[in-house]
């Protein structure tokens, strides 16, 4: 008989949901029971949120059954921040190259549950090589240096890493890491994904990050974030005029939104008082385009910015009644969003390549 998990299973209820979110109702959902599956064999597996049992016989005979191999690196190592796993297609044709997602996991987690957050089950399928790092948070120093060696560590071992198709992806305290990686190695990467989002423009390093991007780089550099609108700590609008700011400083500088008009905290607030527009009056940005859509049995809200050639190169997005974790659908968008882009190594060029209607696409 299989046990029974909650899917929300770290952090204090405040700061995962809100108090409007039914804790009851919302697993009974079809969104609800595709994220208990999601996270399932994580939570059964490594119930102490440790990871020291994460290569079993049991883990390596699920991760083969979703099509996955499995490599752990480090994990003989006395410091925690020097492991990673990495999940690889058992399929591969000779010569083929994958994009690679390097997915950062959030506060009270590790590399382990970085693998149940769907990237890993993309990787089954052909789509990706998956590795999860342990250095993860926005403050942690190992954060770049980590990036840094394991990109070499894959080309030293010859993984088939296309490596202008290198995404990077983190979740809650993995978002601050996912912004700073892009920030100081943009030429590296060609899309970020920190999700929910909000968490990704705190932190104390910004006015350091923000004057090193500006002298050494010229990159455009997208994002998506995708969250939920019950989500009690990582939520939209932005709380403080330095977040505000901060996302004023990524949407001008780093992803260069055509003609942005920059917004304070209190602007970002009253927008979502006065203005008619659904997904600006949840997210309290005046965005470019913006449009919603059935998503599993609730509704997904979702908006864009665009840049100087009139690409969509920033989106936003609300799961209504979504907490404060990953779905696998959820997850397929991002990933839709993300493969649209990839950075030229010898210039820096960022490549969009918009995919068919359907997706993340209208």
């Amino acid at each position: 008989m299989r046990k029974e998990y909650h899917f929300l299973n770290t952090g204090l209820e405040n700061a995962w949901a809100k108090g409007t979110y039914d804790p009851v109702g919302f697993p009974k959902t079809k969104l609800g029971r595709s994220i208990t599956e999601l996270h399932r064999f994580y939570l059964e597996n490594d119930p102490d949120g440790s990871g020291d049992d994460q290569m079993n016989p049991e883990v390596l005979e699920y991760w083969r059954s979703q099509g996955v191999k499995k490599e752990l690196f480090d994990e003989a190592r006395t410091e925690e921040q020097m492991r990673f796993s990495v999940l690889s297609p058992m399929e591969q044709n000779d010569g083929e190259r994958f994009p690679l997602v390097y997915c950062l996991h959030g506060g009270g987690e590790n590399n382990f549950g970085a693998e149940f957050y769907g990237f890993g089950h993309l990787t089954g399928m052909g789509q990706c090589i998956t590795v999860c790092p342990s250095a993860s948070g926005h403050g942690n120093p190992r954060v770049e240096r980590e990036f840094l060696r394991i990109l070499d560590f894959l080309k030293e071992k010859e993984y088939p890493v296309d490596y202008e198709r290198v995404y990077v992806f983190g979740f809650s305290g993995g978002e601050g890491a996912t912004q700073r990686l892009a920030m100081l190695h943009p030429d590296k990467i060609a899309c970020i994904a920190p999700t929910p989002g909000p968490n990704s423009f705190r932190g104390p390093s910004y006015a350091e990050l923000q004057s090193h991007y500006v002298e050494n780089f010229d990159l455009m550099m997208p994002i998506i974030c995708i969250g939920g609108t019950e989500d009690g700590g990582d939520y939209w609008p932005l709380n403080t005029e330095e977040c505000a700011s901060a996302f004023n400083f990524y949407m001008e500088h780093v992803a260069k939104i055509k003609d942005y008009k920059p917004l304070t905290q209190k602007e970002m607030v009253e927008l979502t008082k006065t203005t008619d527009d659904a997904v600006k009056r949840k997210l309290g940005l005046d965005l470019h385009e913006t449009w919603g859509g059935p998503f599993e049995d609730s509704y997904i809200l979702l908006g864009d910015y665009k840049n100087i050639n009139g690409d969509n190169v920033a989106r936003f997005g609300q799961i209504l009644g979504m907490p404060h974790i990953q779905a696998p659908k959820q997850i397929d968008l991002i990933w839709s969003f993300m493969v649209q882009f990839r950075r030229n190594l010898e210039t820096g060029e960022l490549i969009y390549r918009k995919t068919p209607v359907g997706g993340a696409n209208r």
